[in-house]
């Protein structure tokens, strides 16, 4: 009786903390396909860094970058900011802070007049991700 006992408090303390993970960490072209972001825009990073100091499951950054092609819909701001929480139990992807001159494509969602930055990936996972990236970009070869 008490391996009974003993047995279901272990485990149900494993759930509850198994209930605080991530449910999915999907991938880059999961996110995109899911998303439904009405605008995309090919950007320059001008800066990101990480915010504040490195805790256990925790270290978020914020980049802003600017606008050098509207690739889907339509947007006349030219800045914007985007960032990840460096959590795992997040579902945060892991990827670092971009350098300066990065490439990276936002998709975007108008949300209260003002589009928000719903994904960002750089442009290398974006063309991998998101089959309609070459078309919208022509087979560029020139974009970074």
């Amino acid at each position: 009786m008490k391996r009974v006992a003993t047995f279901t408090v272990v485990a149900t303390l494993l759930v509850s903390q198994a209930s605080y993970a991530c449910r999915a960490n999907w991938s880059a072209a999961s996110r995109i396909r899911m998303e439904t972001a009405s605008i995309v825009v090919l950007a320059e990073v001008e800066k990101a860094a990480y915010e504040g100091t490195r805790q256990d499951d925790w270290h978020p950054w914020r980049g802003r970058a600017v606008a050098k092609q509207v690739l889907r819909g339509e947007t006349s701001v030219r800045q914007f900011e985007f960032g990840r929480t460096g959590s795992t139990t997040a579902c945060d992807d892991g990827l670092s802070p971009p350098a300066s001159g990065a490439v990276w494509v936002l998709y975007l969602k108008e949300q209260d007049g003002k589009p928000q930055v719903l994904l960002a990936y750089p442009l290398a996972i974006a063309r991998d991700a998101d089959p309609t990236l070459s078309m919208r970009l022509g087979g560029r070869s020139d974009v970074r």
